[in-house]
């Protein structure tokens, strides 16, 4: 069934174009002979709901990875989030008594920033108007599919209603709505320099390894939400809260955690709290960075000069 879902969902693909899915976060894969011989297997199936390149030594689904939308999901119906006023191409049952709504899309280019904001915009001003989790965001997110196994409970998702027909452009899906996207300003982030764990060189990442990780990829690592006592569903997936170490996978340093009360916090909320737990903030300061600032300034002072 999982196959012929994606092939539903992914249809009229560009050559080195693909779905891509996962078992759990662990390994990503796409419709190969490879791929689908994994995705026959038992696991906590989940898919991105944009096309990724297939013609790369491997498969992700990064924010700059993601070429199209095929999907927009609408999350948590029926505990967080009321049941639309559109009927959707189909309705997956997560968890007891927890519905996701899934609107196929005409595929929409999300390889820009500006696709990417105004498909996350969409999702945010689902969750606005009540039809979504305010934390179901992003054109890089990965979502369950038929058959996905819920890591705590042990359910398996089913599909209650299959309407493989029901294709919309992405704006008139919205308008259908009556709902408005919001306003989405954000950049990618570059490439990072290590792609290896046992190479990365950050105090914090040290820091959160001596508390307890749940596992990580190529980008993130999983940690657990210093605001856990807030999220309404308890912690959820493993993976719903994840820090990227500096320059690993991604620039700089990068914190996301997909629960609605969460939405709006950010790396600099997690070195927050991290120092009101003891650590020292003050290892995250470059020392050479440092020095150039005080040049620069002490130059600056002397000359009476505008130096950039």
């Amino acid at each position: 069934m999982r196959e012929e879902f994606l092939a539903a969902v992914f249809r009229d693909l560009k050559e080195n174009e693909g779905p891509c899915f996962s078992p759990g976060f662990k390994g990503k894969y796409t419709n190969n002979a490879r791929g689908l011989r994994r995705l026959a297997s038992r696991g906590e199936w989940l898919y991105c709901v944009s096309s990724v390149p297939t013609n790369v030594p491997k498969i992700r689904s990064r924010l700059q990875d993601v070429k199209r939308a095929f999907v927009l999901p609408l999350d948590d119906i029926g505990t967080k989030s009321r049941a639309p006023i559109v009927a959707p191409s189909y309705i997956l049952e997560t968890s007891e008594g927890n519905y996701q709504y899934g609107y196929l899309l005409a595929p929409f280019d999300v390889s820009s920033d500006r696709g990417a904001n105004y498909y996350d915009g969409c999702l945010l001003g689902m969750a606005e108007a009540g039809y979504n989790d305010a934390g179901c965001r992003s054109a890089s997110r990965m979502i369950k599919m038929p058959g996905a196994i819920h890591a705590k409970t042990g359910f398996e998702a089913r599909l209650i209603e299959w309407h493989p027909e029901r294709i919309w452009p992405l704006k008139k899906l919205m308008r259908e709505f009556g709902v408005t996207a919001q306003r989405v300003s954000r950049r990618r982030a570059a490439e990072g320099k290590v792609d290896d764990l046992r190479a990365v060189t950050d105090p914090l990442y040290d820091w959160l390894v001596d508390r307890g990780i749940n596992g990580y990829n190529e980008t993130f690592v999983y940690i657990t939400c210093p605001w856990e006592h807030e999220h309404t569903s308890g912690g959820g997936s493993p993976s719903s809260t994840a820090y990227s170490p500096l320059d690993y996978g991604l620039e700089g340093r990068q914190f996301r955690c997909l629960h609605g009360h969460c939405v709006n916090r950010n790396i600099a909320d997690l070195i927050q709290w991290a120092a009101t737990e003891g650590f020292d903030a003050s290892l995250l300061v470059d020392p050479i960075d440092e020095l150039h600032t005080r040049l620069m300034h002490i130059i600056r002072r002397a000359n009476g000069l505008h130096i950039r």
